[in-house]
């Protein structure tokens, strides 16, 4: 009689059933399917422009100055996302 263990143990099996299971395991393993099922959503152009606009008038505001007056006209903007606005975006459209 063999126990569970063995029945689960892969190199018991036939080599039929183990050469069956390896490529799907394989696949799993380096589709990348299972991994970011789902990004942040895209920043509106409308916050891109307000962004470069505070940006414009007032030079001197550096990303955390920047995020508070965001904060204040209502819109949670990191600094990080401020950042990759002015380096992403303003060199796009230069």
């Amino acid at each position: 009689m063999v126990s569970r263990a063995a029945e689960k143990w892969p190199l018991d099996r036939p080599t039929g059933e183990v050469l069956g299971w390896h490529p799907e395991l394989v696949w799993r393993k380096w589709s990348y399917t299972h991994r970011n099922k789902g990004s942040k959503p895209k920043m509106a152009h409308e916050l891109q422009r307000v962004i470069l606009r505070l940006a414009r008038e007032n030079p001197q505001w550096g990303y955390g100055k920047i995020e508070g007056a965001l904060l204040k006209l209502g819109y949670g903007v990191s600094r990080t996302a401020i950042r990759y606005v002015f380096f992403f975006i303003e060199w796009a459209t230069q």
